[in-house]
């Protein structure tokens, strides 16, 4: 019997721990109630209610309202964009129209001023000359047109022909080229070619054609050169002394000597306008203040 009434009091306690539980905490809420230290909770405050005037859309804002993404863009429009700062210096990107505008010039003046040749410079411009593959090509081909033109007729065709003409215009040339050096000398002129710098076919021209009469003096300027006319009439006058009787006389001298002209104006033209080629020297200006090379 005492067995059964122990496990009915325990069953007891089981189904009322429960209660008991759920009593303290009602009395612990009224508890709360009662007591004037402890505040109620208060209710969320409302918020504030704006003026009609704070809640209406502002008219410049009204097409941001629409669903149109068209007509969304509309208030900027006829906006003008904001000036720019003309202060602010343009970025290294940037474009500047203005800097575009000014152009270089297209040729820039590259004249030096001009010294005077030494005589070892002399020197050494003679023997190159007497020598040069421009030398043994105008003797070449002068001696293959005299070949052509069967002139003089005496010396005949084939090689052994050829061998002769081209040996007597070789000669010319070593007259020319040495009596040239020794009057240039005297003369103080300097008979190298010298590119002219200016602009334009028809002033380029005219400067070649006159530096085949020309040369420079110590002071940089251009006269007549004597000493190149001088050569020329030399070698035309001294060439005749291995010619035959057919072609000796002052007439083919004459000839002789015309050719060589035009020969040397031909090649003025080609340093000119092909100075790379033919290895001219770049333009030169006036010195007066050079000193004179005795």
């Amino acid at each position: 019997m005492a067995t059964g009434a122990g496990l009915r009091i325990k069953w007891l306690a089981r189904m009322l721990a429960p209660l008991s539980i759920a009593s303290c905490l009602i009395a612990q809420t009224d508890s709360r109630k009662s007591d004037p230290a402890v505040p109620p909770p208060q209710p969320a405050a409302a918020m504030p209610m704006l003026p009609a005037s704070a809640r209406s859309v502002p008219d410049s804002l009204q097409a941001f309202s629409t669903d149109d993404p068209d007509q969304a863009t509309q208030p900027f429009a006829d906006s003008a964009p904001p000036p720019a700062n003309q202060d602010q210096a343009p970025s290294p990107g940037q474009n500047n129209t203005a800097n575009r505008s000014v152009k270089p010039p297209a040729i820039f003046n590259s004249a030096r001023p001009y010294v005077p040749q030494t005589q070892s410079e002399r020197a050494r411009y003679y023997v190159k000359h007497m020598f040069s593959p421009e030398s043994i090509f105008r003797a070449a081909a002068g001696a293959g047109i005299n070949q052509a033109l069967n002139t003089p007729s005496e010396w005949g065709q084939g090689g052994l022909g050829y061998g002769r003409r081209f040996a007597s215009s070789y000669g010319n040339h070593i007259v020319q080229a040495t009596t040239m050096y020794g009057l240039s000398a005297v003369f103080h002129e300097d008979n190298r070619y010298f590119a002219s710098g200016e602009t334009g076919f028809g002033p380029r021209l005219k400067y070649a054609i006159g530096s085949s009469f020309q040369s420079l003096h110590d002071d940089g300027t251009r006269h007549f050169s004597y000493s190149r006319m001088a050569s020329y009439i030399a070698a035309a006058l001294i060439s005749r002394l291995w010619q035959p009787s057919t072609t000796r006389g002052v007439m083919h001298a004459a000839s002789a000597f015309g050719v060589s002209v035009g020969a040397e104006t031909g090649f003025n033209v080609a340093r000119e306008f092909l100075p790379k080629i033919f290895h001219s020297l770049p333009p030169v200006k006036s010195n007066s203040n050079a000193p004179a090379n005795h």
